[in-house]
């Protein structure tokens, strides 16, 4: 393992992979941005109700009243299958009337969540790059798990904190 480090050490591959990383954080973000502000559009013109927290809740004693859904994360909670189908038929319409949904993506597929995925798999490029780097006896799937695994629960912290070390690491040279 490599415990001193000049900037010769970083390797090309590093600072290709976070390159493509921060283009895909970028554009992910932006997705995020969009289809949230086109699902809660939506959200105006259907009635969607928290049912599962509802039943969920109500199993367990807890008092809760049945609330209409505005936040499209919620969505999902509402049993009502047909104005489910609904919203989802209208989000895919919309997001492809907006340009974020290309015409050979599947209907049941969110731009957002792929450009998401895009994004977790530039992570773990980054994270492979940087364990040769530093010239760790394991790769970045290894290395991603032992951040993952902390074991005092705070795994998606050290994970984000080596990916932001190394962002850094980059971007400072």
């Amino acid at each position: 393992m490599l415990d001193k480090m000049t900037k010769a050490d970083v390797t090309p591959e590093v600072k290709e992979t976070v390159t493509a990383l921060l283009v895909k954080m970028t554009y992910a973000r932006l997705m995020r941005e969009e289809v949230d502000r086109i699902e809660r559009e939506v959200l105006q013109t259907i009635t969607l109700y928290n049912d599962l927290d509802l039943e969920l809740l109500g199993q367990r004693g807890h008092p809760i009243e049945r609330k209409r859904t505005l936040d499209p994360h919620q969505a999902y909670q509402s049993q009502d299958d047909q104005a489910l189908a609904a919203y989802y038929t209208l989000c895919d319409s919309a997001e492809r009337d907006a340009g974020i949904k290309p015409p050979g993506m599947d209907k049941d597929h969110c731009p957002a969540l792929v450009a998401e995925e895009a994004q977790r798999k530039a992570e773990l490029a980054v994270m492979d790059a940087s364990a040769k780097m530093l010239q760790l006896d394991f790769d970045g799937q290894e290395l991603n798990h032992r951040l993952m695994c902390d074991p005092k629960g705070k795994g998606l912290e050290r994970r984000r904190e080596w990916l932001d070390l190394v962002i850094g690491l980059v971007v400072n040279l």
